[in-house]
């Protein structure tokens, strides 16, 4: 009889508790906003295409994306947080909202690129030598003169603008904060813990090599825990331990692309 109603007690703490923990963590918690999603702003794309007037077309590329947050290593796994953040610039500047006010080249597959291109032209030479050996003699030297490559591949041109980004930091545990209470073996806490990214873009000129124009942004990104739980006798041969919890991370990804955003924002108003 004493260990169902006991049991009967933990079960309404945990289905009560639960969600009146829930509620009182979003109450105690809701100023500090989550990550969730991240649409291209309107005065992002506005301003973006103002730069250098509203007809202007430039070539630009991501050169690199470095991670300088000195977090790459946790627990002997790697927690690079700029990993992504080459691609997502590239994202953020061929949005189809900008109509190819940016024709954005990729240069990290540079050395990928001119090798399809000296075998483009390995082919081209490999298919001419051959159709003039198979050639008559007196038709070589107009086939020599004549032969169309089948890989006609223009040279490749610099671009006007080079773009670099990193983090420069990644700060654990910022602000923590936590509440919890207990009775008669019933325990419940709630913690929030907030990390904040800091990202750092520069633009340069190809021509000149001056630094055009540099932008910073940092955005926090926070994990909440919820839990409660149970531990008491239910009689002298017998222990009863009951715990459960509620954890919510925000994500990395969507917080450097939300800071990528701004610092770009700012760095195209500056230049």
């Amino acid at each position: 009889m004493w260990v169902a109603r006991g049991f009967a007690i933990v079960v309404s703490f945990a289905t009560t508790g639960c969600v009146s923990n829930e509620s009182a963590s979003n109450d105690l918690f809701e100023s500090v906003p989550a990550v969730r999603e991240v649409n291209v702003d309107d005065n992002f794309i506005v301003t973006l295409k103002d730069f250098g007037g509203e007809d202007a077309r430039f070539s630009l590329a991501v050169m690199k994306f470095d991670d300088l947050s000195g977090a790459r290593i946790e627990g002997g796994i790697s927690s690079a947080v700029a990993s992504s953040g080459k691609l997502l610039s590239e994202f953020l500047l061929t949005t189809p909202k900008l109509n190819g006010k940016f024709l954005v080249y990729s240069r990290s597959s540079l050395t990928d690129l001119i090798n399809e291109r000296r075998l483009a032209e390995s082919f081209n030479e490999s298919r001419k030598s051959r159709l003039v050996a198979e050639a008559q003699p007196e038709m070589r030297a107009l086939i020599q003169e004549s032969l169309k490559p089948t890989y006609n591949l223009p040279d490749l041109h610099p671009v006007d603008l080079l773009l670099y980004g990193a983090v420069v930091g990644y700060d654990k545990d910022l602000r923590d904060s936590g509440v919890g209470s207990g009775l008669l073996g019933y325990n419940v806490k709630k913690e929030r813990s907030i990390d904040q990214i800091h990202v750092m873009v520069q633009l340069v000129e190809t021509v000149t090599g001056r630094i055009r124009s540099v932008g910073t942004a940092s955005k926090e990104v926070g994990s909440s825990l919820v839990s409660g739980g149970y531990f008491g006798l239910l009689d002298e041969f017998t222990v009863l331990e009951l715990e459960g919890g509620n954890a919510t991370n925000d994500p990395r990804t969507l917080a450097l692309l939300a800071a990528l955003q701004e610092a770009l924002l700012e760095m195209f108003e500056n230049a």
